[in-house]
């Protein structure tokens, strides 16, 4: 088990890894798997079924790569990294833009927890502080 967590030093990296894998495997199984409840939760139509199971499809497609990821080894992963964190940078504009700005924004029955951009200011964070501590490794 040394090996396998001798990429992530100091420890805490582990942590935030093992928290960001965490986060994507609730949000994708609920948009996947629970795709009703998680539509109700938002005051989503269910006529969106489809495009929440396409985006939970992509977190766990993501979720499975990163589950994998630390028995194969970091060196030059660099790339699955930057897409998190892209990814995430994207859904805080697009989720303050939605609560803001959007004809969703205005509508009534809409959830307007800040949810939606607080959660990906929270994985930008932690995408940029593990690449940034991950460095000698991931840019091998």
């Amino acid at each position: 088990m040394s090996g396998l967590l001798s990429a992530f030093d100091p420890g805490w990296v582990a942590i935030l890894y093992g928290i960001s894998w965490v986060m994507g495997v609730f949000y994708g199984i609920r948009a996947v798997f629970m795709t009703k409840s998680f539509l109700d939760q938002y005051g989503i139509s269910q006529s969106a079924q489809l495009m929440a199971r396409f985006a939970g499809a992509q977190v766990l497609a993501f979720v499975t790569i990163t589950a994998i990821l630390p028995f194969v080894g970091f060196e030059g992963a660099w790339p699955i990294f930057a897409y998190q964190l892209l990814a995430s940078v994207i859904l805080v504009g697009t989720g303050l833009y939605t609560q803001t700005q959007s004809e969703a924004s205005r509508m009534e029955g809409v959830s307007r927890s800040p949810e939606g951009w607080v959660v990906p200011i929270i994985l930008v964070i932690m995408w940029a502080v593990m690449m940034f501590m991950m460095r000698d490794t991931l840019y091998a």
